[in-house]
């Protein structure tokens, strides 16, 4: 009951909402309710203490964040999961564009601001995106630049970036698209990691050749 006394504590002090402030420019700007995002981190918490400039200045600058990662971090926010259904089509004015950067954006932004829960909601998203079904959908070109950019090599995520591409090699040998193995081999890390799980996989085949492992096998601990 204690967890349950301090968010309802959040809401019977003096509340108010909170400018947010975002991209490096600042040129997209929401209003937010203080209780309300404290309760999605406590990096929020903490920056609104009261010995921060934030506080004083009811201001939050996230810069690095878009307006389609802190629309979906919204989203979740309002209705505790992610929307039912995302399309490529949803996300066309994003650079880059599509549902996978998308989720990789979100999970780095769920990362950087403390908020684990919603690192492994986005990573199952992101892994529903790569799983066999009717239709699998490839790593594209973009998502593999930004999850090299994004993602730390030493994380379970990216674990799956790795794990999808070797996987989509041992399929198709144009994975990445035009242009994919002149990448890959200017990431000459990266090309090793990948040919050693090419070579892990080389050992089944057919139907027994394994796809991706289970989207809990890729989460990162939650407190």
């Amino acid at each position: 009951m204690d967890q349950v006394k301090e968010i309802a504590k959040r809401f019977s002090v003096d509340d108010h909402l909170i400018t947010i402030a975002l991209g490096d420019d600042n040129n997209s700007v929401y209003s937010v309710q203080k209780a309300v995002l404290c309760t999605a981190s406590s990096y929020f918490t903490k920056a609104f203490d009261g010995s921060f400039s934030e506080s004083k200045e009811r201001t939050l600058k996230l810069p690095g964040c878009n307006s389609t990662t802190f629309e979906l971090f919204l989203y979740r926010l309002c209705h505790q999961k992610l929307p039912e259904k995302m399309y490529d089509d949803d996300f066309e004015t994003c650079e880059p564009c599509g549902v996978q950067p998308a989720l990789v954006q979100l999970w780095y932004f769920a990362d950087a601001y403390l908020m684990p829960k919603l690192q492994n909601e986005s990573l199952c998203r992101l892994h529903d995106c790569f799983s066999a079904g009717f239709y699998v959908r490839r790593m594209r070109m973009a998502t593999m630049k930004l999850a090299i950019e994004k993602v730390p090599r030493t994380s379970k995520p990216w674990e799956l970036i790795l794990d999808c591409v070797a996987r989509d090699y041992s399929e198709c040998d144009d994975a990445l698209g035009t242009g994919g193995d002149e990448f890959l081999h200017g990431q000459p890390d990266i090309l090793i990691a990948i040919t050693e799980r090419l070579r892990a996989r080389s050992r089944f085949s057919g139907l027994n050749r394994p796809d991706l492992g289970p989207c809990y096998g890729y989460r990162v601990a939650e407190d």
